[in-house]
């Protein structure tokens, strides 16, 4: 991980919270989704904590998001926990353009409700493997997306992706 950012965005209308996670390479991901306290899990082979501007743990307090920490719950497995307020869950998830090598992944998440979040969770424990290196790039739908979102501290050092 070489940055990450967290912010708001509508989603069909409906706020919600989006992630952006600035990798070296593609990644294989395995998300989940926790309970008491929630929490979005993101694991991710052969990925290491690489950000000198940010520290591996923090508050957010932005929208749903309250804190997040990375650490290796296994060899060569770097673990991203975002802490929730309430119960989102994933509705989007897409590749951005690289800026300056790499790749951005994003993940759009919103309010579900309990009995949504209970099903979401089911879902990703069932199949939580994501292949982002799989996900097409299609720059004129995210360039819109991106117009929607109001950036939160924890930026990287480039705060114009």
């Amino acid at each position: 991980v070489t940055g990450m950012r967290i912010g708001m965005v509508t989603v069909d209308q409906v706020p919600g919270l989006r992630l952006v996670v600035e990798t070296a390479s593609p990644l294989q991901t395995k998300l989940l989704l926790l309970s008491d306290p929630y929490r979005l899990v993101i694991d991710m082979p052969d990925t290491y904590w690489q950000v000198p501007s940010l520290p591996s743990s923090g508050d957010l307090s932005v929208g749903p998001a309250i804190s997040y920490r990375f650490g290796e719950p296994r060899p060569n497995t770097g673990r991203l926990v975002i802490e929730l307020a309430q119960p989102v869950a994933p509705v989007r998830a897409f590749v951005l353009p690289p800026a300056s090598g790499g790749q951005r992944f994003v993940l759009d998440l919103v309010d579900v409700g309990g009995t949504a979040f209970m099903v979401a969770a089911a879902a990703l424990q069932k199949n939580p493997a994501f292949s982002f290196s799989k996900v097409q790039v299609d720059s004129s739908s995210t360039r819109a997306r991106r117009v929607q979102c109001r950036w939160h501290r924890h930026h990287s050092t480039d705060d114009n992706r």
